[in-house]
């Protein structure tokens, strides 16, 4: 068990009014917060640490996020990240190459790697993602997405500097 009723937890807000039957309701998230998958449940001053530092970069554009696919459509895909479940993918940000149908490229429960070009709906849970900015080269997601998460990092750095 990770926490008690009383806690006093650091965590972000990833949606104002997510039940549409409580208008007072807030979703949180300490899952965002943690700088590996599962810190909250092996070390949480760790996470609590580094809180305010993760939660200021976590939606800036360039910035590299991880995720699960929770969602397909014909438009793209949503992806949860760190609980935050608005997240999409949409089929246009996807490769620079066609994509002719999304089930090609992903499934439900894939692990992708994107970066965010939009984050001006982060406080309603809605950023949007790109993975084609990441792609090395045309065509690569539809290939290999495993080589463009691998060198994910490296071309979002390169596309900061300009490169």
């Amino acid at each position: 068990r990770v926490f008690a009723v009383g806690d006093r937890v650091k965590c972000m807000v990833v949606a104002a009014d997510p039940d549409p039957s409580d208008p007072r309701s807030v979703q949180l998230s300490t899952k965002i917060l943690e700088p590996a998958p599962g810190d909250m449940l092996t070390d949480p001053a760790r996470v609590y640490a580094r809180a305010e530092e993760v939660a200021s970069r976590t939606f800036q554009v360039g910035t590299v996020l991880e995720g699960i696919v929770t969602r397909i459509v014909s438009y793209g895909v949503f992806v949860d990240i760190g609980g935050m479940r608005g997240s999409l993918l949409h089929i246009s940000q996807i490769s620079k190459g066609l994509v002719p149908d999304v089930n090609r490229v992903f499934a439900i429960g894939d692990r992708v790697k994107a970066v965010v070009i939009d984050n001006r709906d982060r406080h309603e849970a809605r950023v949007l993602l790109s993975t084609k900015e990441l792609e090395p080269v045309k065509g690569d997601m539809i290939r290999d997405p495993a080589a463009v998460y691998e060198k994910a990092e490296a071309m979002a750095e390169q596309k900061k500097r300009g490169a």
